[in-house]
């Protein structure tokens, strides 16, 4: 003790705190030499360099999934990630700066999700007039994103004009009542 001040205990390098398990396993010859130099960059052992790498992996994980909220979720986000990946190496030019573009991927998504959901078996493709009422949601959340990003949704504007002339609500009424229609023959027992 040096003027009534304890020094601070130093701190122990080496391995951090803990029982440690032991894991055998093989890696190719560039692997292992790539975990060996940044190993060797950051000053620990190559053993405390895959464990670090390994708890990263796990952290991503549920970053991933406390910001998606679900496993599905992430992999339908990575999905069309690669979607627009793969428009972009076929048009050679990337969907955010080019029209055509957008619409390949705007087209390869919704045929994504037509083969994801529809072609696999387990659902049945809704009908069309099922389509008029149900895209509202997607129409609907889309619309929430964007505005919460501060983009201006034309689309909107122009429907919400349109509803508002006597064509609009003629045609808004029309559509209404096919949906209607359509529910209420749904609901009809199926003999």
């Amino acid at each position: 003790m040096t003027d009534g001040v304890e020094a601070a205990p130093k701190a122990k390098k080496g391995r951090p705190a803990g029982k440690r398990g032991t894991f055998t396993f093989r890696v190719t010859a560039d692997l292992r030499a790539r975990l060996e130099a940044d190993a060797a960059a950051v000053g620990r052992p190559v053993s405390e360099e895959i464990e670090r790498r390994l708890e990263r992996t796990y952290e991503t994980e549920d970053l991933l999934l406390s910001y998606f909220g679900s496993g599905e979720t992430v992999r339908l986000s990575q999905a069309i990630a690669h979607l627009c990946r793969a428009v972009e190496m076929n048009t050679g030019k990337r969907w955010t700066d080019d029209l055509e573009t957008r619409s390949h991927v705007q087209t390869a998504i919704g045929r994504f999700m037509n083969i994801y959901f529809y072609e696999q078996g387990s659902e049945e493709a809704p009908s069309p007039l099922s389509i008029l009422g149900g895209p509202r949601h997607g129409w609907n959340a889309a619309e929430q994103v964007a505005q919460y990003m501060g983009l201006r949704s034309k689309a909107r504007e122009e429907m919400e004009a349109f509803i508002k002339t006597p064509e609009g609500q003629a045609a808004f009424e029309r559509i209404q009542k096919e949906i209607e229609a359509e529910q209420s023959e749904a609901a009809k027992p199926k003999v």
